[in-house]
């Protein structure tokens, strides 16, 4: 089984609790760890914004190292074991999830656009649910260093 076929046809909720339990079965104790950290404000009904995550590790090349700039968690990070890499970026300083090819870092947005600047070819960079966090320089920075990117914030507008 491909890792991501348990989570087809699933909605929003559902993935957070399809995800909360094949981590606990692939990664025992994992789920408590995260949620035992101070200031966690996961749970089993919300692991963060899934949907995008799932059906942009179904696209992205394996042989592409995923840079996630306002991860959290990591918990998407699941989604892209079979990739290159998956660094997850953020500020956030409690336990995160850690998988096979997860490196996480505490670390400013800005500063991660710079230290992975260089490695343009092979990199993906995501943020999701992250402009409102990013400042315009670094929204424009990211376009202006990266080719291949996925930026989403919905927004309403009156």
């Amino acid at each position: 089984m491909k890792i991501n076929e348990a989570f087809l046809g699933l909605k929003h909720d559902d993935l957070s609790i399809k995800l909360c339990q094949l981590i606990e079965q692939d990664f025992p104790g994992q789920n408590e760890r995260v949620f035992n950290s101070e200031r966690c404000e996961f749970d089993c009904n919300f692991l963060g914004f899934l949907d995008q995550y799932y059906h942009l590790s179904q696209i992205i090349p394996e042989e592409y190292i995923v840079l996630d700039l306002g991860c959290y968690a990591s918990s998407q990070g699941y989604f892209f074991r079979n990739h290159k890499q998956y660094i997850g970026v953020d500020l956030y300083d409690g336990q995160r999830y850690k998988f096979e090819n997860t490196l996480n870092k505490i670390q400013d947005i800005g500063e991660a656009i710079e230290e992975y600047a260089s490695n343009q070819t092979n990199i993906f960079v995501i943020c999701n649910y992250t402009s409102h966090i990013m400042g315009n320089e670094n929204n424009v920075n990211i376009r202006k260093t990266f080719g291949n990117i996925f930026n989403f914030y919905p927004t309403i507008r009156p």
